[in-house]
């Protein structure tokens, strides 16, 4: 699909909107709305009871750049009741640590996989 068919426009001025994704070296993310979220995902986080049960659901996140990964390992081993579902198509190892709370998906694409695991619920 052209570029020009398949991208979200800006809607006060029409053109091209830029996501608002942080790339390395990038001066003109807008660090507002980035920062808003991860205050609302901690109020979020602050509210649950330590006894809460949680699947985190990873989809995609790389070593390369662990951020994602980090946060997704570190919340599943806060609660005791949770479990981190992994997918990644070549990289979908989870920490020992988690023992059984620990689920890889590899082999798949992300549709693929979360269309398999929507049919097992």
């Amino acid at each position: 699909v052209e570029f020009k068919m398949n991208h979200v426009k800006c809607r006060f001025c029409g053109r091209a909107a830029r996501p608002n994704v942080l790339m390395f070296g990038d001066w003109q993310v807008n660090c507002a709305r980035i920062d808003a979220g991860q205050e609302r995902l901690m109020a979020w986080e602050q509210g649950l009871p330590p006894d809460v049960r949680l699947v985190v659901v990873e989809v995609g996140a790389g070593t390369a750049v662990p951020s994602i990964r980090n946060l997704a390992e570190r919340t599943a081993a806060e609660y005791a009741k949770s479990v981190l579902v992994r997918i990644n198509l070549d990289q979908s190892e989870v920490p020992p640590s988690l023992g059984p709370r620990g689920i890889a998906v590899g082999g798949l694409g992300a549709l693929d996989a979360l269309s398999q695991i929507d049919a097992l619920i």
